[in-house]
C-alpha cells in the first residue's frame, strides 16, 4: 500500500479513536444522570448494555431517538475503527 494511502488512514484512525472517546464518554454521562453506575476507565462493555435498557425504558420519543443515534454512532465507529486498524496491520504488514 502506497504512503499517502497509508498516511489518510491513519489519520482516519486518530480521527475515529478521538470522535469514538467523545461519544462513549457523552454516554456515560448520560448514563451516570440516569442512575446508572459508571466507571471513567473500566468496565467499558457494560456501558453498551445499560445503554440499550435506557433506550428501551425511555418513554419520551425525542430523547429516545437521540439514545439510539449515539449508541449506533459510536458502533459504527468501532466497526470502522477495527477494520482501518486490520486492514493497517495486517494488510500493509504483509505487503498488499
Amino acid at each position: 500500500m502506497n504512503s499517502p494511502l497509508k498516511g489518510i488512514l491513519i489519520f482516519l484512525l486518530i480521527l475515529l479513536a478521538f470522535s469514538g472517546n467523545i461519544l462513549w464518554y457523552w454516554m456515560k454521562n448520560i448514563l451516570k444522570q440516569s442512575g446508572y453506575e459508571v466507571y471513567a476507565f473500566a468496565v467499558h462493555w457494560a456501558d453498551f448494555g445499560n445503554m440499550v435498557n435506557l433506550i428501551r425504558r425511555t418513554e419520551e420519543v425525542e430523547l429516545k431517538r437521540k439514545y439510539k443515534r449515539i449508541l449506533w454512532s459510536l458502533l459504527i465507529i468501532l466497526v470502522i475503527f477495527i477494520s482501518i486498524a486490520y486492514l493497517l496491520i495486517v494488510r500493509l504488514d504483509s505487503g498488499m
